[in-house]
């Protein structure tokens, strides 16, 4: 069945289209809306970030040996 056209495959890119353009005007309000960060957030952000990574970092290390 190579040839042959997927309708599954239409209605499914057909629904994620209608999702995105129904979602759209409220995500564009709420990022609009939504209040900004300060330095002191966005250092607390990348402090817990490198946490993270540096904890996956420890698990992988873990594992290999």
């Amino acid at each position: 069945m190579d040839g042959s056209f997927d309708w599954f495959k239409l209605a499914q890119a057909l629904f994620l289209i209608m999702m995105i353009l129904f979602i759209w005007p409220s995500a564009k309000r709420m990022w609009q809306d939504s209040p900004k960060g300060s330095g002191k957030d966005w250092m607390i952000y990348v402090g817990l970030m490198s946490g993270i990574i540096f904890f996956i970092l420890l698990l992988i290390s873990m594992i290999r040996t």
